[in-house]
């Protein structure tokens, strides 16, 4: 439960290493997504959030997670191809407690004006795409290479928000009113949350964070 806020990267980056693969959930995740072969993938969004400010708040690791989000990039955009990957991971994670759900963000055009009435050019990875989620703290995406034991962080926004459990808002593409529906909801899981400012835009780079490197820009 050691608090990493305003420590260096490094000691972030290890830390977040450390809490993810303490958590049962996280650790199997991370652990086997490399058998899908999935193009350009991140652990995302909640399930990495959540791992960290339960961490802090003493709760048991996987409070509070209802998903785990995998994200990848393929050109391929039809739905026939995203499904197979979707397929397999049902089978891989069917053992886990939620769950994980696959999704392409070379596709995420295509269904955001349905589902969201809001229209998005195409997203051209998905580091793309993560800068553009509704809080600074969730916009981190992980991966794992269990055969070299190399563990990558990427996060447009850095890692002091999540570790401070500041609630930064970005006008992400879910619009304000869903945004703040979802900062309600995760202070009340998470009560040491903190709303922190005005929201702000996506940022124009973005930084691939990995323990002992420099930090390099996207």
């Amino acid at each position: 439960m050691e608090s990493l806020f305003n420590r260096n990267l490094d000691h972030q980056v290890t830390g977040l290493k450390r809490v993810l693969f303490q958590s049962p959930l996280t650790r199997h995740v991370l652990e086997r997504v490399s058998l899908l072969d999935l193009p350009d993938w991140y652990l995302t969004s909640g399930a990495v959030a959540g791992t960290v400010w339960n961490d802090q708040h003493g709760f048991a690791p996987s409070y509070g997670i209802k998903d785990c989000d995998i994200l990848y990039f393929d050109p391929d955009t039809s739905y026939e191809a995203e499904d197979k990957f979707i397929k397999a991971g049902e089978r891989l994670f069917a053992d886990l407690p939620v769950p994980v759900e696959i999704r392409n963000q070379a596709r995420v055009h295509l269904w955001l004006p349905e589902r969201f009435k809001a229209a998005i050019p195409p997203f051209t990875s998905v580091e793309d795409a993560i800068p553009s989620w509704s809080a600074t703290a969730i916009c981190v995406g992980v991966r794992f290479d269990p055969d070299s034991g190399r563990f990558t962080v990427f996060a447009p926004y850095g890692l002091n928000d999540l570790w401070g459990l500041i609630l930064r808002p970005v006008v992400g593409y879910i619009g304000t009113d869903l945004a703040t529906q979802k900062y309600r909801r995760w202070m009340g899981q998470w009560p040491r949350l903190k709303l922190m400012g005005d929201f702000i835009s996506a940022p124009t780079q973005a930084v691939l964070l990995e323990p002992g490197d420099q930090l390099v820009t996207i």
